[in-house]
C-alpha cells in the first residue's frame, strides 16, 4: 500500500506529465493525431490477445489500416490481417524460428496444394533441405476444439504431400503425429529442425 504522501506525490506528477503532453498536442495538432493513432493499436491489439497461447512471448510488428488490424509475416515479408487463427499461426511460426531452429526459407505459409481434384491451402509447410514436405501444420483459433475433423484434414494432406509429420494446434493445446506403418503415433514434443531432416 502507498501512504497518503507517496500518493500525492504520484498524482502531482501525472499532473505535470499531462499538462506537458497537453501543452506540446496544442502548439503541434499532428502529433495529437499519431498519439491517438498508435494507442488506438495498443488498445486493439491488447483486446484481440486477451487469450494468452501456450507459447513464448513474442513480439510482432502491427499496422493499423483502414480500421483493420494487421501483424507483419516474416515468411510471406508483408502485412496480414490479423485474426485470431493468423494470431496462432504467426505464433507457432516465431517458435519455429526461435526455438527450433526451423529456416525461413523452408517455411511455406497457405501455398495453394492440389487435394482429391481440390486446391486447398494449408497453413504452414515445413520442407527439407532437399524442398520435400516434412510437416504439415493446421491452426485454429484459440476457442476452437481439435477435433477428429481438424484430424481428416491433416490426413488429407498427408496422403497428398507425404510429410514425415503433421502438427495440429490451437495456440494451447499442440499434437504433432507422424503415421508408422498405417497406425498413427502422437508425439511429446514438435521436432527440432535437425530431427526432423532424419526422417
Amino acid at each position: 500500500m502507498l501512504a497518503d504522501n507517496e500518493i500525492t506525490d504520484t498524482i502531482k506528477k501525472y499532473n505535470i506529465i499531462f499538462i506537458f503532453m497537453f501543452a506540446i498536442f496544442k502548439i503541434y495538432p499532428k502529433l495529437s493525431k499519431i498519439f491517438n493513432k498508435y494507442l488506438f493499436l495498443s488498445q486493439l491489439i491488447t483486446k484481440l490477445m486477451i487469450q494468452k497461447l501456450n507459447l513464448p512471448d513474442f513480439e510482432f510488428k502491427y499496422q493499423i489500416k483502414d480500421n483493420k488490424k494487421f501483424i507483419f509475416d516474416e515468411i510471406r515479408k508483408k502485412y496480414i490481417v490479423l485474426t485470431e487463427e493468423e494470431w496462432v499461426r504467426q505464433n507457432i511460426l516465431k517458435y519455429f524460428l526461435s526455438y527450433l531452429n526451423y529456416p525461413k526459407y523452408l517455411l511455406g505459409v497457405e501455398k495453394s496444394i492440389k487435394v482429391f481434384n481440390t486446391i486447398k491451402r494449408p497453413d504452414i509447410v515445413v520442407y527439407s533441405t532437399k524442398l520435400e514436405p516434412k510437416m504439415i501444420v493446421e491452426c485454429k483459433k484459440p476457442d476452437v476444439v481439435i477435433s477428429k475433423d481438424t484430424l481428416n484434414q491433416a490426413i488429407n494432406y498427408y496422403i497428398e504431400l507425404k510429410p514425415s509429420f503433421f502438427l495440429l494446434t490451437n495456440g494451447l493445446r499442440h499434437y504433432c503425429c507422424t503415421i508408422v506403418e498405417k497406425e498413427l503415433l502422437f508425439l511429446n514434443e514438435i521436432p527440432k529442425f535437425d530431427d526432423l531432416q532424419r526422417y
